[in-house]
């Protein structure tokens, strides 16, 4: 039996060894990626490509290095792949803003759903600290080319979402003589994170893999700028929507109200979401309402319709200048935690699930938002912006009925109709350099996990994961 003396001595260093990790995960690196590691910045390739994987239990997550690590395949026991592949889809994350109208959008995977992003991956073994990773190393984003907003006028790599706007034309009415599609949209952003095997680390073993994403505001305003006033909508409307700025970004790390200026982000969203192949059957959204009692709304309804519902108290909400409420969810469909799921039926013991957690007794989303000190790598800040979390549920359609049609992106096939889940949180925003302290850049970070069984096997998962962060 232990004494106390060696319980004290063996939880000290435990302690130490946690913060030592904690340290370098966040606040490496502190210098901007390269535009590298392939050139160009983005290129037609193969969406579908598994180069990286990660087993976990009997399910294997297929990973896209052609497309910045995002998830673009998942077998469960040797079946087929439930993800709906595309560098728009699969599983990722993609930073946005109300205050730049939702469109300056920094996206894990790439520019559109045939133009990845090249990214360098490696894989990393188990070790007594963390399971088998596949690491996503530090690289400079692209922007995702918008449907509604034509803010690329160079099209040298990959064409833009608006096909008869003659390949050399926008609508951000800024002078971009001489510059390439790259200096359009290679963004202000650098991505880095891992994807983990976490199997370990609930009770009943089943499938679950930890995702952990960094977002470095690190470079100077640029590309932000085509995202300004001047920049005009299809409809007509300007870009930039000042109703939907906070009077200030950092309500408790900073002195004074940090007003946002049109480089900054306001009202911030970076959703996980991830769409499924519908053959898989994964039609059913599942859910805890707070008394614990199972909520369901199934897609193979033909009425069916997208549904939201409340993961955690609103709060900033004093802060939201134009008044509007972020995140908005119908209270009635209110969850009991940041637990969402897609399934095949609506047993709860009988079902197979894939579920998205995010976890609140991660430090990662307790406090998402890093200052770093960029010369030294010391961390000057962190700080709790969340305003809402909110999980959203749909059934994308794109054929004239629905079924499975198919879609051909880059000369491959794959099904055109999916399901989809995210966990949406929204943030007070980000200030950009310059309007950080001085030598200061900010970074946002997040720690969910997607977990695979059935949804009372995922529930407790998810119990075992909060006891893990809770150590």
């Amino acid at each position: 039996m232990r004494n106390r003396a060696t319980e004290s001595t063996l939880k000290a260093a435990k302690a130490l060894l946690f913060l030592a990790f904690v340290f370098f995960i966040f606040v490496a690196p502190v210098q901007a990626a390269p535009p590298g590691p392939a050139t160009p910045l983005v290129a037609p390739t193969d969406p579908t490509a598994v180069t990286h994987h990660a087993q976990c239990g009997d399910a294997v997550f297929g990973f896209n290095a052609n497309g910045g690590g995002y998830l673009c395949n998942l077998t469960i026991g040797g079946g087929g792949n439930c993800v709906a592949p595309a560098y728009g889809r699969g599983g990722q994350t993609a930073l946005r803003d109300f205050y730049h109208g939702g469109r300056y959008n920094p996206t894990q995977a790439g520019f559109l759903d045939g133009a990845g992003r090249p990214a360098e991956l490696a894989d990393e073994p188990a070790t007594a600290d963390h399971g088998a990773r596949v690491v996503i190393k530090p690289f400079q984003m692209a922007l995702y080319s918008d449907h509604v907003y034509d803010f690329v006028e160079h099209e040298d790599l990959y064409p833009d979402s608006y096909p008869k706007d003659g390949g050399n034309s926008d609508h951000d009415n800024i002078d971009e003589t001489g510059p390439t599609e790259a200096d359009e949209i290679g963004c202000e952003f650098d991505y880095q994170g891992f994807e983990e095997d976490a199997t370990a680390w609930t009770s009943n073993r089943i499938p679950a893999l930890r995702h952990v994403c960094y977002y470095d505001y690190i470079r100077p305003p640029k590309q932000i700028l085509q995202f300004g006033a001047q920049g005009v909508l299809d409809n007509g409307n300007p870009v930039l929507n000042p109703k939907a700025a906070v009077t200030d970004i950092s309500p408790t790390a900073l002195p004074g109200p940090q007003a946002p200026t049109p480089v900054d982000l306001a009202q911030a969203i970076l959703p996980y979401s991830i769409r499924l192949n519908t053959t898989q059957g994964f039609y059913v959204a599942m859910w805890q309402d707070p008394q614990g009692k199972w909520q369901t709304h199934d897609f193979r309804d033909p009425k069916a319709k997208p549904v939201s519902m409340p993961m955690a108290e609103p709060q900033y909400q004093d802060l939201l200048a134009g008044g509007a409420k972020p995140g908005a969810a119908s209270a009635a469909n209110k969850a009991k935690s940041p637990l969402l799921l897609l399934s095949t039926g609506t047993d709860s013991d009988q079902s197979t699930a894939l579920a998205i957690y995010m976890p609140l007794t991660s430090p990662m989303n307790r406090k998402q938002f890093v200052g770093i000190e960029t010369a030294t790598g010391k961390v000057a800040y962190e700080e709790d912006r969340r305003m809402s979390l909110v999980g959203q549920a749909a059934y994308r359609v794109r054929g004239e009925e629905k079924g499975a049609p198919t879609r051909v992106v880059n000369g491959v096939k794959m099904e055109n109709d999916f399901t989809l889940i995210k966990i949406l949180p929204t943030f007070t925003g980000m200030l950009a350099p310059g309007d950080a302290p001085a030598g200061v850049h900010e970074r946002l970070r997040m720690e969910v996990f997607l977990l695979i069984g059935t949804p009372s096997q995922i529930v407790q998962a998810a119990m075992d994961i909060d006891a893990r962060l809770a150590e």
